[in-house]
């Protein structure tokens, strides 16, 4: 009974270790995609996941190390300007370029399978995950890490609302990036506005967060900050003239 438990322990194991020897480099595939369609669209791509290995973008490039999520993958990108009229488009193409990786993948992996070497063998299975990973994908569902490209891509065509909070999501640096640069050109009041506005709209949507809803009300305490302060010298200017 001990040994047939022991066998059944080691066949599990070893499917469970072929399985994500074949899943990370289908999620490699699939990461690819996005990031390389990310960029032709106009995103700035900021970190890429694939399963334990996380490539992030701060100063430079820094590779980590990661314990759990060893079968995920994502990549982090954002608008290099404020969106356009083409940024439901360019969304578009960001969110499909992960399936279609995999799915243009499938058929020439699928070349190098026809042989008895391990290596055949392996690209046979991974053309099959990639199929799967693709198509997957494709379909509009939530899962424990969220929506599918599928839903995404659903809103962007035909949800007017989450197709704005998308856009939203992937616009986000670029404009705090927006209000940093009022405040450096004394804009003051014009960056409490675009602060407040943008507070407003991340409130509004489904895809603000705690922790990012968190730092955008910092930035909107410290433009307020800044703008009592220049009304308080101004103040204290036109009193001392009188």
């Amino acid at each position: 009974m001990l040994s047939a438990l022991l066998v059944l322990a080691a066949e599990i194991g070893g499917f469970l270790l072929v399985f994500t020897a074949l899943a990370i480099p289908a999620i490699l595939v699939h990461e690819m995609g996005h990031a390389a369609a990310g960029l032709i669209a106009g995103l700035e791509v900021l970190s890429v996941r694939v399963g334990p290995m996380e490539l992030r973008r701060k100063k430079d490039w820094a590779l980590s190390f990661k314990k759990h999520g060893l079968r995920r993958g994502w990549v982090g990108a954002q608008f290099r300007r404020l969106p356009d009229r083409w940024a439901a488009w360019r969304c578009f193409a960001f969110f499909i370029g992960g399936p279609l990786a995999n799915l243009f993948a499938a058929p020439v992996l699928w070349r190098f399978s026809g042989g008895n070497t391990p290596a055949s063998t392996f690209a046979g299975y991974l053309s099959f995950l990639c199929v799967g990973l693709g198509v997957g994908n494709l379909i509009p569902m939530q899962t424990k890490f969220g929506y599918s490209d599928g839903a995404k891509i659903g809103w962007l065509l035909f949800n007017r609302r989450r197709r704005h909070e998308l856009i939203l999501g992937l616009s986000l640096k670029v404009r705090v990036g927006e209000i940093t640069s009022l405040l450096r050109s004394n804009e003051r009041q014009q960056a409490l506005d675009a602060a407040s506005n943008l507070v407003s709209m991340y409130e509004k949507s489904s895809i603000g967060d705690a922790e990012g809803l968190e730092l955008l009300r910092r930035l909107h305490a410290s433009v307020q900050k800044c703008l009592a302060e220049t009304a308080a010298v101004t103040t204290g200017a036109n009193a001392t003239s009188s």
